[in-house]
């Protein structure tokens, strides 16, 4: 039976915690205050922050980490996410240096117009989205996991299976029209997301300009996607939100959610939007 990981003081975590053979699957020892989760995977340098001391954030950024900013109660793991643990290539993109949309995937030639210069690829460890869910100790909440892994969001969330349950709120960077940004990705919100999401038991929250709720309102958005979709320069990329249907958590204090919940209040109906 595997044994607690013990976890590093906030900013660092040993960076192949969930890489190794031997620790696969092996629970964090989190601060014994830790009653929830924020999981970030993909954080670039703006990882979601807890709100208070019960709660800690994990962010998992392989390109960029060292100029996350420490904070309280932040843990930085050095480690893309996917399908598979191990090793591997992951190209460096992003308009001005930002590296923003660095991949293990292959940018095509429509996200190429927007990504800017290449920096040379670099290899990096790699932790399975299984282990990763895996690795939050079973009393702790994981109340809100925010995804944003350029094209490899919706693979890596399937093969975790039923351990995505694991998560109450989650906010997932998603492609729209079924137009992808990277070379082979299968991250479109109706094609991809919904059908898979629903078959394990999450509420659609909408997307980010698209205020709807429920399969009655994701199948309606998707039956009219291709008239109130708008790119923003030929890229269709946006952020959806799921709730788990059996939640006992309440929405995440984050400004993700509180804006999105002030803009449904305040938006009756949606008319079409820019994305980006």
């Amino acid at each position: 039976m595997p044994t607690s990981m013990p976890i590093a003081a906030p900013v660092q975590l040993c960076v192949l915690f969930v890489a190794t053979p031997a620790s696969r699957g092996a629970p964090l020892q989190l601060p014994l205050s830790a009653r929830a989760v924020f999981l970030n995977i993909g954080s670039h340098t703006s990882p979601v922050l807890p709100p208070n001391n019960t709660v800690v954030a994990i962010a998992y950024e392989p390109i960029v980490h060292a100029s996350i900013a420490p904070s309280a109660g932040l843990y930085v793991v050095p480690v893309a996410v996917s399908v598979r643990s191990g090793f591997a290539m992951m190209g460096v993109h992003g308009r001005y240096g930002s590296k923003a949309s660095s991949s293990l995937s292959t940018p095509n030639e429509r996200m190429r117009l927007n990504v800017g210069r290449d920096d040379p690829s670099t290899i990096v460890p790699v932790a399975s989205m299984s282990s990763v869910l895996a690795s939050i100790p079973a009393s702790v909440d994981l109340w809100f996991l925010k995804t944003d892994m350029q094209g490899e969001d919706a693979r890596a969330v399937k093969s975790s299976g039923t351990l995505i349950r694991r998560a109450h709120y989650i906010m997932a960077e998603v492609t729209l029209r079924g137009v992808a940004s990277y070379d082979g990705a299968q991250n479109d919100y109706c094609n991809n997301w919904l059908p898979h999401m629903l078959a394990q038991g999450f509420v659609p929250d909408g997307i980010d300009h698209h205020p709807f709720r429920g399969a009655k309102g994701a199948n309606r958005f998707c039956a009219n996607e291709s008239s109130i979709v708008l790119s923003h320069r030929g890229i269709y990329e946006t952020n959806a939100y799921w709730i788990r249907n059996t939640t006992h958590m309440p929405i995440p204090d984050t400004e993700h959610w509180i804006y999105r919940r002030r803009k449904q209040s305040s938006t009756p109906r949606h008319k079409g939007s820019r994305e980006g």
